[in-house]
C-alpha cells in the first residue's frame, strides 16, 4: 500500500518528492524529459531521483485526477522548476516511495537501446 499527501503550492516537508502533471504526451513529445534525464544520469550517475509515471500508476496513486493525464517525479526542485517552465503542467508535492516508483515507472530508450535503471515515457 502507498500512502501519498498531495499538497499543491506548499513548500515541501523533508523527504517529500515533486510532482509534476501535464496533459498525456505533454511530458515527451519534444524529447526534453529524456535530454534531462539523461544529462542528470551522465553528470550524478543512476541515484538520481527522477521517474516518469504513465497514467495508470496516476490514477492508483491519485484516484480523483482527471484521466489523460502523464507525470514526472523529481528529487531536485530546480529541475522541476525548468521542466514546467519548458512543458508546462502543474507542480505539487507528494511523499512516495522510490521503490513503489521504480517498479511504476516508464523505462526509456536511450538511442535505441534500453538503458538500465533509466526510466522515462518510451
Amino acid at each position: 500500500m502507498v500512502f501519498v499527501t498531495f499538497q499543491p503550492c506548499e513548500p515541501p516537508a523533508p523527504g517529500a518528492l515533486h510532482l509534476l502533471l501535464a496533459p498525456l504526451g505533454q511530458l515527451s513529445g519534444d524529447g526534453l524529459l529524456r535530454e534531462l534525464i539523461a544529462e542528470r544520469r551522465d553528470r550524478r550517475g543512476t541515484g538520481v531521483e527522477i521517474w516518469c509515471l504513465p497514467p495508470p500508476a496516476l490514477t492508483s496513486l491519485l484516484p480523483d485526477l482527471p484521466t489523460g493525464q502523464d507525470g514526472v517525479v523529481v528529487g531536485d526542485p530546480v529541475a522541476i522548476t525548468w521542466l514546467q517552465l519548458r512543458i508546462g503542467g502543474a507542480v505539487s508535492t507528494a511523499a512516495l516511495d522510490p521503490e513503489w516508483l521504480q517498479a511504476q515507472a516508464r523505462v526509456v530508450r536511450s538511442r535505441g537501446v534500453r538503458a538500465a535503471g533509466q526510466r522515462c515515457p518510451a
